[in-house]
This record gives C-alpha cells, sequence and structure tokens, in this order.
C-alpha cells in the first residue's frame, strides 16, 4: 500500500519487476549503450517512488506507452472501491467517489474552490 491514505478502485498499481527481470535501485541507466539519454518510459519509473501508484498516474505520465506497459508491468494491489481518485486534469486535488443509484461512479472535485469539474470515474481509475 502506498504511504497515501488514497486507494483506488482496483487499488494503486505496483510495477511487477518480476515480469521484466528488473531488480530493485535505480531502473534508469545514465545513459544507454549508444550514449542516449533515457528515454521517456525510463524517466517514468523513476519518478514513481517504489514503483506504486494510482492508474491515472502512470497513465500521465506513459502517454500513449500505458497500455502496453499496464499489460506487461502492472498488477492491481487491491480490488477494493476507491474513496478517492487523482484529478484528471491533473491540477493536484482528488476526486472523492461517490456510487450513483444508476451503478456509475461520481468523481467529485475536492479542490477548495471547486476548480475541477466532476466526472464519471472508470472502474479501472
Amino acid at each position: 500500500m502506498p504511504a497515501s491514505p488514497v486507494k483506488t478502485n482496483s487499488g494503486p498499481s505496483t510495477l511487477d519487476s518480476s515480469a521484466s527481470g528488473l531488480g530493485s535501485g535505480s531502473l534508469a541507466p545514465e545513459r544507454t549503450e549508444n550514449g542516449q539519454a533515457p528515454t521517456p518510459f525510463w524517466l517514468s519509473l523513476e519518478s514513481v517512488p517504489g514503483g506504486v501508484a494510482f492508474p491515472t498516474s502512470w497513465k500521465l505520465r506513459l502517454g500513449p506507452d500505458f497500455d502496453a506497459f499496464k499489460s506487461l508491468f502492472l498488477k492491481p494491489q487491491s480490488a477494493d472501491l476507491a474513496d478517492f481518485v487523482p484529478c484528471p486534469w491533473n491540477c493536484g486535488c482528488f476526486h472523492k467517489v461517490v456510487p450513483q443509484d444508476n451503478g456509475t461512479l461520481l468523481g467529485l472535485c475536492q479542490c477548495a474552490a471547486r476548480a475541477c469539474d466532476d466526472y464519471t470515474v472508470l472502474p479501472e481509475e
């Protein structure tokens, strides 16, 4: 579990290093064999302490590479329903997850000024 009191619907996703043979410690090489700087993939891994983050956070970091990364390396830590999820607009707030009568989940902005819109939270978030 992350140090944060917040959990996601499918739980935080943990980097499954066993799937890739990656060990602990710094994953990003300072330079590749051909002398190039690390790729955004490696930089994303380095930006998540302990390899534990919400799926929304991984998606923001990895962009179009998220789906492939998710299928190869991520595994959910919990099947519990989330209390809060990170803001999809990346403002830094969390949205309270409220189950609706029709079975959907509503993400209610928790900003003091309610700067973000509420939105439908997807189960994989």
